[in-house]
């Protein structure tokens, strides 16, 4: 017998197939680690500044010297320093210090960008985080987070930056 031009062994077949995918889709349930536990993640990729970035007169120079960039917009890009300030990231949890790294940048040249993971599990309760990354050396003045996050038994906060602003996502 068809129905809708399949017979019904093919029809059989799917729904077999077919059958688990709903439990499969939420059993077991995913924690990160313990149900009783939640966690602080610091993530984000940044690109530090450039080590030395030409001034107006040696980019004058630096295109005198190469004809191809004469008419060019983007010559002070190319000319100085191709290498990037290493990030330096710090944190705290109420008040008591958790991280302070020094992440170089990737890249052959060390011109790309520094990535930063860290987690850090805590007790479910309000806690006082603040963390704070500087991209210039280490005189340059930082981005700054701080406050206080309420962490829930098994759910994570995630601090990040967008580049101008740390953010917590929960």
């Amino acid at each position: 017998m068809k129905i809708l031009g399949l017979s019904i062994p093919a029809i059989l077949v799917l729904v077999v197939a077919a059958a688990p995918i709903p439990y499969f889709a939420t059993e077991p349930s995913y924690t990160f680690r313990h149900g009783d536990e939640s966690a602080l993640v610091i993530s984000f990729k940044q690109t530090g500044k450039r080590i030395h970035v030409c001034s107006e007169e040696e980019v004058k120079e630096y295109v005198k010297k190469i004809k191809n960039l004469r008419h060019s917009t983007n010559a002070g890009i190319q000319c100085g320093s191709r290498q990037r300030h290493s990030v330096d990231v710090t944190a705290a949890i109420d008040g008591v210090p958790m991280l302070s790294k020094k992440i170089e940048p990737s890249g052959w040249q060390g011109d790309t960008a520094a990535f930063v993971f860290q987690r850090f599990y805590l007790p479910p309760a309000a806690h006082r985080v603040a963390v704070t990354m500087r991209d210039a050396g280490p005189d340059s003045p930082p981005y700054a987070f701080e406050g206080e996050l309420q962490f829930e038994p098994g759910k994570q906060i995630v601090v990040d930056f967008n580049g101008s602003e740390f953010k917590a996502h929960f």
